[in-house]
């Protein structure tokens, strides 16, 4: 952890950077997480799978949190490049402490750490502050996610659901999640990200819906709502033919498929996607990365 004293505005704030492992500290994180977000960081925490490219950027009052941003490092691997690139989240200022620039100077901070180790920035901005990340360089850019209607045929594999409270099947899961990237167009890869949405918060719902396929060798995480099927993840060392996938996983009412991701296969109709009232924005180094070809941000990368 490092801490230093900050001037902002004539008053002195506690700058923490990765205060996670001070348990009092973690623990006013944790409260403005969850009055802000409506839950915390804790089960992540104590999961283990936090690793050091998830970094906190905390300003203190006190002993009292007042500002924060998260700083997450990724590997983004597309069919044309590769680089370390850096996703900011969990934005929040006490409602006390707004308007006084506090954001501004995390925003300023964070710039001069990360400037020679992440090749740009994402973020993902609701519509209340849509005017204040262009200010720092951030352009918003489209969306767009891979859609398939189907009409479904067994393949006559089978496949397995993992439990993840089992040692055998979390090993398992923790040798596939490096493989991640194998089958997508573009990929923002970071591996405690991929435990914090699959294992650490079952209440997400993703820790229910992972599947080994054994002949395919491949782990996927999906679900089934009514007459859709939701790919999130497919975790495999090789190229998987996804209609193998989809037609193992599906079951006969599916008459739909949608992938969380950008899939490196034809195939799929990219249609315009936005989440809810969020936008994503990137540093313009990023722009041609992020717009070489139609693509979503994995729905497991956002933080």
């Amino acid at each position: 952890m490092t801490t230093a004293q900050v001037q902002i505005d004539h008053t002195t704030y506690s700058l923490h950077i990765n205060c996670h492992h001070n348990d009092v500290l973690r623990t006013e994180f944790n409260r403005l997480t969850k009055e802000t977000w409506g839950f915390d960081f804790e089960a992540f925490y104590q999961s283990g799978y936090w690793g050091e490219d998830c970094i906190l950027y905390s300003l203190f009052d006190g002993d009292r949190i007042v500002s924060h941003t998260t700083v997450t490092l990724f590997e983004m691997r597309s069919d044309t490049d590769q680089k370390t690139i850096a996703q900011l989240g969990t934005v929040m200022t006490d409602s006390d402490y707004r308007n006084r620039g506090l954001s501004r100077f995390l925003m300023e901070r964070i710039e001069v750490d990360f400037l020679n180790v992440a090749a740009g920035m994402f973020l993902f901005a609701n519509n209340s502050v849509l005017d204040f990340y262009p200010k720092f360089g951030f352009l918003p850019l489209p969306e767009f996610q891979a859609i398939q209607s189907v009409n479904v045929q067994p393949t006559g594999l089978n496949w397995r659901k993992l439990d993840l409270s089992s040692p055998i099947d979390l090993e398992l899961f923790e040798q596939f999640v490096p493989f991640s990237a194998v089958n997508k167009q573009f990929s923002l890869y970071n591996y405690g990200i991929e435990f914090f949405y699959c294992y650490a918060y079952p209440e997400f719902e993703y820790r229910d819906a992972i599947f080994y396929i054994e002949e395919l060798q491949c782990v996927v995480v999906a679900t089934i709502d009514g007459h859709t099927l939701t790919i999130y993840n497919v975790c495999a060392s090789e190229i998987i033919p996804f209609d193998l996938v989809i037609h193992t996983l599906a079951s006969e009412q599916v008459t739909d498929v949608v992938l969380g991701f950008t899939p490196g296969q034809a195939g799929f109709e990219m249609k315009h996607y936005k989440e809810n009232d969020l936008t994503l924005y990137v540093t313009k180094n990023l722009v041609d990365s992020f717009t070489h070809c139609p693509l979503q941000v994995p729905l497991l990368a956002h933080t």
